[in-house]
């Protein structure tokens, strides 16, 4: 391990560190921001020292990544844009899960009324929950602007309740020989309708699990639904 140390003279005193840093970080983000670039260009730094140290291959870091790190995260800072803090690969735990209360689990219904497939189901689970802790941290750290949420909402649903009254007219075409079947593939026509929109709350924000979680956070409140008698069929759970 000493062999392989190296004693850089003159290098950069670990006390100064976030000024020097700053000094990079404040060309690539509003002053407001610059504190929460540093942090998450801190994190990114550490967990890259880590996984090099721990890696069995050498691993290198060269000048252009931090660079290109800084750029990144202070992009995400603009006025067009926001950051995307969490892994949205990430699935959540069944303890997770367990914690949700009874008011968060309506949109699991939604999709149960649609017979939608197990594998879609854990998707859509995963994207409810990694939209919710994103949306929670934008409204934390008071990145969204004043009714912006609200109103992205009732883009969503607005585009919602066109693509359900067109399948509503659908349905009326089958009269009295109209089925439960048809209902469900109908519910889950609209699911996947919606699931390939691609509305976002901003222009840069294209990650698609938003608009996703959006809608499933919207299911949760009976705002909008993918079954024709949604409403009908679930208006109990809201009266828990």
């Amino acid at each position: 391990m000493i062999r392989h140390t190296y004693v850089y003279d003159n290098s950069l005193n670990i006390s100064n560190l976030k000024t020097d840093i700053m000094s990079y970080v404040r060309y690539a983000t509003l002053p407001v921001h610059e504190e929460k670039v540093y942090n998450s260009v801190l994190g990114w730094w550490i967990r890259a020292v880590i996984e090099s140290l721990c890696s069995e291959q050498p691993v290198f870091i060269n000048r252009i990544q931090p660079q290109q790190v800084i750029f990144d995260i202070g992009s995400g800072y603009k006025a067009n844009s926001l950051p995307i803090d969490i892994d949205f690969t990430y699935n959540p735990t069944d303890t997770e899960l367990n914690e949700l209360i009874p008011e968060n689990r309506i949109f699991i219904e939604q999709l149960k009324l649609i017979s939608l497939s197990n594998d879609r189901l854990r998707r859509s689970i995963r994207e409810y929950y990694n939209a919710f802790r994103q949306r929670s941290l934008w409204v934390r750290e008071q990145l969204l602007l004043a009714n912006e949420l609200q109103n992205y909402e009732a883009v969503l649903i607005d585009e919602w309740n066109r693509l359900f009254n067109i399948m509503k007219e659908n349905l009326v075409d089958y009269g009295e020989e109209l089925t439960e079947q048809e209902k469900v593939k109908t519910g889950r026509t609209l699911f996947g309708n919606i699931e390939n929109s691609n509305i976002s709350i901003r222009e840069k924000v294209t990650q698609p699990f938003i608009m996703r979680g959006s809608y499933h956070d919207l299911a949760n409140r009976m705002m909008v639904g993918w079954h024709v008698d949604f409403m009908e069929r679930l208006c109990h759970l809201l009266k828990r």
